[in-house]
């Protein structure tokens, strides 16, 4: 199966958020995909470049590369 995160479930796993960390990756571990809209990462990327989240934005560099 294939889900599509939205921005809040961005937010929260950038967040450091358990409940969702664990669940997203026990949804990868089960074998399913995750996937990012178009939409969204572009909402993403343009909150933390306004916000000027470096830190932030590596997280999510890195989290779209898995």
């Amino acid at each position: 199966m294939t889900y599509a995160l939205d921005t809040n479930i961005i937010s929260a796993l950038l967040r450091n958020d358990d409940h969702v960390f664990n669940r997203y990756y026990g949804t990868i571990a089960q074998g399913h995909r995750c996937i990012i809209p178009l939409i969204v990462y572009y909402e993403v990327k343009r909150g933390l470049t306004a916000k000027n989240a470096s830190n932030k934005m590596r997280l999510f560099e890195m989290l779209i590369c898995l």
